[in-house]
């Protein structure tokens, strides 16, 4: 159990050192279509963002999750190990959206000696996300 929460806490450090990329100001000569689009990240089971992934791209997102329930008579971990979403924009406003997880339970029991564990692959979601309009503040609307 301490060797688990050592990882998570060394995983978590080195992680938090992991940067995004930064946005170059375009030199005048390049095509706009040449630069590299922001990245959105849309953080399997934390966050939504409202972006899609530009047309004919594939972004890989990927982590782990760690839940803890405690209680006076068991503690139950449960883990969602490299629980990865694949996105792939089919549509300049559209995307198509895949994801799944390896997932470990343990039950530990304060009465008794043995622990049940159950683990194996999670369930596999698919979906679309699209995006419909912008906000009149940032720029003009439009639909497909």
């Amino acid at each position: 159990m301490i060797k688990k929460t050592l990882l998570v806490i060394i995983l978590s450090c080195l992680f938090g050192f992991s940067y995004a990329q930064k946005k170059e100001p375009m030199p005048a000569n390049v095509a706009p279509s040449w630069t590299v689009p922001d990245l959105v990240t849309d953080r399997p089971d934390q966050t939504e963002s409202s972006v899609t992934v530009p047309h004919k791209s594939l972004q890989i997102e990927t982590g782990f999750v760690f839940e803890r329930f405690l209680n006076s008579d068991y503690t139950l971990d449960n883990w969602g190990i490299a629980s990865t979403l694949f996105r792939y924009g089919l549509l300049k406003n559209m995307e198509l959206r895949l994801a799944s997880n390896y997932q470990y339970s343990e039950l530990i029991t304060k009465d008794s000696d043995v622990d049940t564990i159950q683990q194996g692959m999670g369930p596999i979601l698919a979906g679309v996300k699209i995006y419909i309009t912008e906000d009149t503040v940032s720029g003009p609307k439009w639909l497909f």
